[in-house]
């Protein structure tokens, strides 16, 4: 029997029930679903919260995040729009907008969105963050830096931000500071597969092929479902010592 089968008989139910019992809060329901990684139930949930209250600027945001996992990105952004539009100082949505932009490709709207989580409230690092990915997309190297470093001064053993760091680095041709900061991802994370794949990619570029196998080697083991790294290991198996591999990403 299908998994979740049940489901919109209980929906149904509750329906039914809060109909003759007052009124249920679907909106703390819809949270709860949401801990549970049941996105798609959990949308059900706020979008119901929406027909009590058409003006429930929070469960428009949380509608929003049950769809972008769901994958259904155009859908978040609209959801997200209208969060903002009954919410318009809750700097959360306008993150939550920005980060349906970045996966969008949509590089500067997702900029004007961080920006503007930030200026609500400069104390979340992942504000931060984003503002980085965003300037990091739009090649602005300089600005990409100065947002993880913000970012890093509110969460110091943010390993993402590390490994970051070390990408923008590299692709500014520092190749010492990339490395110092693929290193301290590491340090920070040491179960954090990427930043060994990232290491080893300068590694292997510097002509240092031994250290590139021993640190994707240990990627894999990290990482054993990680496709991406035993390509990129294969990949470094038939290339010569003069070839070169991808760039850090």
């Amino acid at each position: 029997m299908k998994k979740g089968w049940w489901f919109p008989l209980l929906f149904l139910l509750i329906t039914l029930i809060s109909g003759c019992a007052g009124r249920f809060d679907y909106y703390q329901w819809g949270l709860k679903l949401e801990d549970q990684g049941r996105f798609k139930e959990a949308a059900l949930a706020h979008k119901k919260a929406i027909e009590q209250d058409p003006e429930h600027g929070l469960a428009y945001n949380h509608l929003g995040i049950s769809l972008y996992e769901q994958g259904h990105i155009d859908e978040a952004i609209a959801a997200y729009r209208k969060a903002i539009q009954f919410l318009p100082l809750f700097d959360d949505a306008y993150y939550n907008l920005g980060m349906a932009y970045l996966r969008k490709g949509l590089y500067s709207p997702a900029l004007s969105q961080f920006e503007k989580a930030v200026e609500l409230d400069a104390y979340y690092a992942r504000y931060h963050i984003g503002l980085g990915q965003a300037y990091e997309k739009l090649k602005l190297w300089d600005k990409a830096t100065s947002a993880y470093n913000r970012a890093l001064e509110i969460d110091p053993r943010n390993f993402v931000v590390y490994n970051n760091l070390g990408v923008v680095h590299e692709k500014m041709g520092n190749s010492f500071l990339a490395i110092s900061f693929f290193q301290k991802a590491i340090e920070v994370a040491p179960d954090f597969a990427e930043a060994y794949e990232n290491l080893a990619l300068v590694y292997f570029d510097q002509g240092k092929t031994k250290d590139a196998f021993l640190l994707l080697e240990q990627a894999a083991r990290k990482s054993p479902q990680e496709d991406r790294i035993k390509d990129t290991l294969e990949y470094l198996r038939q290339a010569g010592q003069n070839q070169k591999m991808p760039k850090p990403h």
